[in-house]
């Protein structure tokens, strides 16, 4: 599997939960990121109860676009199924933001 990919859109990804956080555009736990491996059936989701000001690299989940875990320790995301379906559908998308802002 494309190893630099997944480590460079794990870091950004890590980079964007903490601006979200930053901006005051999640609290908690709420609200989830992922983002499609380029040139594969795969993304990164942020695991279940995972914090985005506290969120790790090595914690995200890579999952297949059916919502089968592939790597990671954590549980995937409830929403894992939702943002499955949006990269199923729509072959442009590259990432997903879902958000609760207060």
């Amino acid at each position: 599997m494309c190893t630099n990919a997944i480590e460079d859109i794990s870091e950004r990804m890590v980079k964007a939960g903490r601006e979200l956080h930053k901006n005051g555009l999640v609290r908690g736990t709420s609200g989830n990121i992922s983002a499609r491996i380029p040139g594969t059936d795969t993304f990164l989701i942020k695991p279940s109860g995972a914090r985005m000001e506290a969120l790790e690299p090595g914690e995200l989940v890579l999952v297949d676009l059916q919502g089968n875990k592939i790597r990671g320790e954590a549980q995937v995301s409830l929403e894992t199924p939702i943002h499955a379906a949006i990269y199923r559908g729509r072959k442009d998308v590259q990432a997903v933001v879902h958000n609760h802002p207060p």
